[in-house]
């Protein structure tokens, strides 16, 4: 159910209004609600839920660190903990554009996922697998 903000304005106006006639605007607010769910209903066909869920692939798949986290659910200070450093340095990172790939690596792996490294060329992308052998011999 949406919330609207009032201003003293209308709560004073509200408070003139008699029990019934109230009721009466409470009423009115529901029925608004019930047609926008009953919209919502009415337009999410399959066709529609496979293009939300598309879109929200491309979202997801076009975030930043604090995005990612926050997807998550997680704090700066649960990632810290969990990458085995200090949340100061934590949000240091997400504020990042540059850093080492073995910090990125790190960072990844706290969040619960690995990293990969793709190169786009004109002629098509290319997965560096090097710094996965890196990671893998640091094992």
């Amino acid at each position: 159910m949406w919330t609207a903000a009032t201003t003293d304005v209308f709560d004073e106006w509200f408070q003139t209004l008699g029990d019934e006639e109230r009721a009466e605007r409470n009423a009115e607010q529901s029925d608004v609600a019930k047609t926008f769910r009953e919209l919502v209903a009415r337009t999410g066909n399959a066709k529609t839920k496979r293009i939300a869920a598309r879109r929200t692939q491309e979202l997801l798949a076009e975030m930043v660190l604090s995005e990612i986290r926050a997807a998550l659910g997680k704090t700066q200070t649960q990632m810290a903990r969990a990458a085995g450093m200090k949340q100061p340095s934590w949000a240091k990172l997400e504020g990042q554009s540059d850093m080492l790939i073995s910090t990125l690596r790190k960072v990844m792996k706290a969040m619960g996922g690995e990293l990969e490294l793709t190169v786009r060329f004109p002629q098509g992308r290319v997965r560096l697998k090097q710094f996965e052998l890196e990671a893998a011999a640091a094992k």
